[in-house]
């Protein structure tokens, strides 16, 4: 399942690519984020979540996607599958029309599962041909999402230093989950996979 495939269609200016570069990132006041995130992080992460250019290749509408963009206060980055948004404003090209109904959207959920969870469970899938890894799939609550979408998460978690993952939003099994680490949100698209053949489950607690 993909992100809102009608969204935008303007690339982001050269200029406002090259901000990042150049500004030291501020924090606005966020409650779960302890501490400020490092330009060579941040990047790290943006990275992680656009969409490369030979995936953009043949879709003219999604060349955008290939470099981050604001959403209010928010610099974020998607690759039709994820969205990254860090509570970091730098000066990107703003998207928030583009989002609307898509994200941010009012929380649902207060749950939560460790990291270490999350890692064992990607962990314990048996060894399997490249070819194979769709195949591989874990149901975190309502939705089902794939190994890839996973690792992404984790990615976030390891350079966020995060021990738990909360997710915030889960409505329905085939609409997308937000998840907060450590102050950054990651929004998951889930798959449809009733017969999954390899498949983990976590179940997310209550927070205390």
């Amino acid at each position: 399942m993909q992100i809102g495939s009608s969204l935008g269609q303007s690339a982001p200016t050269a200029d406002s690519v090259r901000v990042i570069r150049s500004t030291q990132p501020q924090n606005p006041k966020n409650t779960t984020m302890k501490k400020p995130i490092s330009n060579a992080v941040m990047m790290s992460m943006l990275k992680k979540f656009t969409l490369s250019e030979r995936e953009a290749k043949g879709y003219e509408g999604r060349k955008w996607m290939c470099s981050p963009f604001s959403i209010g206060l928010q610099t974020c980055a998607t690759d039709a599958h994820a969205v990254i948004a860090l509570p970091l404003a730098v000066g990107f090209e703003d998207r928030a029309k583009t989002f609307t109904g898509i994200y941010p959207l009012p929380h649902t959920d207060h749950t939560y599962f460790t990291t270490a969870e999350l890692s064992q469970k990607v962990e314990d899938f048996p060894k399997l041909e490249k070819w194979e890894i769709l195949t591989k799939q874990i149901r975190i609550g309502k939705s089902i999402f794939s190994i890839l979408l996973i690792k992404k998460l984790l990615f976030v978690a390891k350079k966020m230093k995060a021990k738990k993952i909360t997710v915030t939003r889960q409505t329905e099994p085939n609409r997308d989950t937000v998840f907060n680490v450590a102050g950054v949100e990651v929004l998951l698209m889930p798959i449809v996979a009733e017969n999954a053949s390899v498949l983990q489950e976590i179940d997310p607690q209550p927070t205390p």
